[in-house]
């Protein structure tokens, strides 16, 4: 197991440099993953541009899927070589909020990539609670857009979107194609895209929307 490694350092705003850093030390109950992709969210800009707080330094990056590498002391559903992706929102899973289902709220979430060390690295130390299997058959670049597609999941329960509904998106970044596309699985009738790019409107037609 290699001792050093790559990765992207958020050093303050405007200011990220690839650094040389230490593998991180697995602790009890925490698994090793061998990033093989992770994707750059709006937040991660929005980070880098300074409108939005981070600690720092940090290596940032929470969309991100890969292999496990090395299991610690305790770890009892993951084995090296799994493919995984992660929760990158990790909570005490004690409190009030976190025993409602709300752990948004909890007053000791911790987010990777803004708190503590994210996936833009060749590695990233996660705890087992956080860390979920793949398929097998499923390419890791696809996996790497889990959380978002999460995100987006949870948005489509609260609108209650059901069979013959009519929607408006508004924006086709990689958010709102992903919520087109999960609409029209939801059985909307008819899902309109409303974006300044043509070529983000055309990519949206192209994904199934009905007026772009």
């Amino acid at each position: 197991m290699k001792e050093r490694m790559r990765a992207i350092v958020f050093k303050g705003k405007h200011k990220f440099g690839l650094k040389d850093v230490p593998v991180p030390q697995l602790e009890e109950k925490e698994v090793l993953i061998k990033v093989d992709t992770c994707g750059v969210c709006g937040t991660d800009i929005h980070i880098y541009e300074g409108t939005f707080p981070a600690d720092f330094p940090v290596i940032i990056g929470h969309e991100f899927a890969g292999r496990v590498e090395e299991i610690g002391k305790g770890v009892k559903n993951f084995g090296v070589g799994d493919p995984v992706t992660v929760d990158p929102n990790t909570t005490c899973e004690q409190c009030e909020w976190c025993r409602k289902g709300q752990k948004h709220l909890c007053p000791d979430l911790v987010n990777l990539g803004l708190k503590v060390n994210g996936g833009f690295a060749e590695y990233a130390r996660v705890k087992e609670a956080y860390v979920y299997h793949l398929p097998q058959d499923l390419d890791l670049e696809s996996a790497s857009f889990t959380e978002p597609l999460s995100c987006c999941l949870h948005g489509i329960d609260l609108a209650q979107i059901k069979s013959g509904d009519a929607l408006v998106i508004l924006g086709a970044g990689s958010i709102g194609l992903l919520m087109l596309q999960l609409a029209k699985i939801s059985g909307a009738e008819k899902v309109v895209s409303v974006d300044p790019m043509e070529k983000r409107r055309n990519l949206a037609i192209q994904l199934g929307v009905d007026l772009a």
